[in-house]
């Protein structure tokens, strides 16, 4: 109920926030962290001073956008929001964290025109407007929860979803013709019974079918933390490389839409480019599994101009000759900026 009664003490009229005055009374932040509380947020900022300081700084606090990240992802997850905020590393960050904060609060409809219009660089400049998105994402924060609560028949609405791993061993299981495993068996009883089995079958298949192991040795301790460090710093690095074209994706696509040809066609554009854009993800597929599955020829890599490959590829486009163009322009230092 506490939560409850903290949302109705919340205002969600945008006219009577964007218009508060330039000095906030005690009492404003004593609400705020007090909403900051009840929402779950448990890291620093539990006390009026360390959040005084953080409005403060704002985008150039760790703190402040550690919060701010908290309850837009609380948020993101409730509503199934494709828009995320990241916490700032350095400051020099804050201009990234102002963006990835106006592309979300754009998606959730912010009604309040001093978060979401006019320059990027004049938003969040001041600390009443930095506590205007606190209060604004924690009251949306508490809503969400409300209605989900308020609807129990889609939370009862319970859907068993079979991990990856699990539908492989079941796969397995049916071609080995093996019937279903009792519940009390061990995963390393049920492997030792399918090992035998497996290499029985592996004996009778031609030889090139499946090939032989990348890796065949055996690696000690040590070695497998070392082998799980270097997949983890590659999975982060490959995570940015995604995440970072798929941004750029995006922001092709939205740059269609500034064209006056489709005006009225958002509907349409998020449509037809939703579907499918929403099975990518920058989290990358590949893991310690992977490699030692893969086989031999995994190594074998052949050049595009290979003759073998250049079978499937040669076209009679390939010899036309491309004459001088004229100047596509494209330079954004010689564009005016988009209207907003």
């Amino acid at each position: 109920m506490a939560i409850v009664a903290e949302f109705n003490d919340l205002t969600l009229n945008p006219s009577r926030n964007s218009n508060c005055s330039d000095e906030m009374d005690p009492n404003q932040r004593s609400e705020l962290l007090k909403s900051i509380k009840n929402v779950g947020y448990d890291e620093a900022l539990l006390s009026e001073n360390q959040l005084s300081t953080a409005l403060d700084e704002g985008p150039k606090s760790v703190e402040y956008t550690k919060l701010v990240s908290f309850l837009a992802n609380e948020l993101r997850e409730i509503c199934n929001l494709d828009e995320h905020i990241n916490t700032i590393a350095t400051p020099e960050d804050s201009s990234t964290f102002i963006m990835e904060t106006s592309s979300f609060l754009h998606e959730l409809s912010c009604p309040y025109e001093r978060l979401v219009q006019g320059p990027v660089s004049d938003r969040l400049n001041t600390p009443e407007d930095r506590h205007l998105l606190v209060r604004y994402l924690t009251s949306e924060l508490m809503a969400a929860r409300i209605l989900r609560e308020n609807q129990p028949g889609k939370r009862l609405d319970l859907k068993l979803k079979e991990s990856e791993q699990a539908s492989d061993l079941r796969k397995i299981l049916q071609i080995l013709g093996y019937p279903q495993p009792p519940k009390n068996i061990t995963m390393q009883l049920l492997l030792k019974k399918l090992v035998p089995s497996i290499q029985n079958l592996i004996a009778k298949a031609p030889k090139d079918l499946i090939g032989s192991p990348i890796f065949s040795g055996t690696l000690s301790e040590e070695q497998w933390e070392t082998l799980e460090t270097v997949n983890r710093d590659l999975h982060d690095e490959y995570f940015i490389r995604r995440e970072m074209l798929l941004k750029r994706l995006d922001c092709t696509i939205q740059s269609f839409q500034w064209s006056g040809k489709t005006k009225g066609k958002d509907g349409k554009f998020e449509r037809d480019y939703g579907e499918k854009r929403k099975p990518l993800t920058p989290e990358p597929e590949i893991g310690i599994a992977d490699l030692l599955a893969a086989r031999d020829d995994v190594a074998i890599i052949e050049k595009t101009s290979n003759a073998a490959v250049r079978k499937h590829t040669k076209s009679s486009i390939n010899r036309v000759i491309i004459g001088a163009v004229p100047d596509r322009g494209g330079r954004t230092s010689e564009q005016a900026p988009p209207p907003p």
